[in-house]
């Protein structure tokens, strides 16, 4: 989360949601390395999912004194 806190201009075009990361990813790379990485191996790929939605953007709001 650091990555998209940090106010860098490169953190700010990254990706947020995880299906625009696996589109993004799909046109980059390779039919054999994108389709290594998106079917996953089981159990560890569906944990890797379940983390990643666990990740929000929140609205801290600081009152100026």
């Amino acid at each position: 989360m650091n990555i998209y806190q940090c106010g860098d201009d490169a953190a700010r075009m990254l990706p947020i949601s995880l299906d625009e990361w696996r589109e993004r990813a799909k046109l980059i790379l390779a039919t054999a390395p994108f389709g290594y990485g998106a079917t996953g191996a089981g159990d560890t790929k569906y944990g890797n999912v379940d983390a990643f939605q666990k990740y929000r953007i929140r609205y801290v709001f600081q009152e100026l004194l």
